[in-house]
């Protein structure tokens, strides 16, 4: 309906953003539990490695050292 399509246009960014933000934890989660490198992990949220790192010690997460 006219309604929901209204509805749903205004509440689309903060769903996509929520969405991205819950992507982003579960790639700090599985960097931080080593299921996943850094590397990988930064291609998957479309950053540089320099800014997934960053973005992962600002959101409190142990960045694993790399060998």
């Amino acid at each position: 309906t006219a309604m929901e399509d209204y509805l749903m246009g205004l509440l689309k960014p903060r769903i996509d953003k929520e969405r991205d933000n819950d992507r982003r934890t579960d790639l700090f989660t599985y960097v931080q539990n080593g299921t996943m490198t850094i590397d990988n992990a930064a291609k998957n949220a479309g950053v540089s490695i320099d800014a997934f790192i960053s973005s992962m010690e600002k959101a409190g997460y142990k960045v694993p050292q790399m060998a």
